[in-house]
């Protein structure tokens, strides 16, 4: 399935404080982080959340209408 247009940036914010922490330009994120696959197709990732809470980190990535599209959690051993 055909990849829509993407937006040209992705916002990554800190979940405690939802302060923006960076903004990359999309030609400096790997392909695979661009996009994420959902039932309705390819949706560009426009933001990142990321929540460190103990040894634990979890990412919520969204999509221009501020849909979650996937949740990675990280676990520090």
């Amino acid at each position: 399935m055909h990849k829509p247009r993407h937006p040209g940036f992705i916002c990554y914010i800190d979940g405690k404080t939802q302060q923006e922490v960076r903004r990359m330009e999309i030609s400096q994120v790997p392909e695979a982080l661009q996009y994420a696959q959902t039932a309705k197709g390819w949706v560009p990732v426009v933001k990142v959340v990321a929540l460190e809470e103990g040894n634990q980190r979890t990412l919520r990535e969204y999509g221009p209408g501020d849909e979650l599209l996937r949740s990675t959690v990280q676990v520090r051993q």
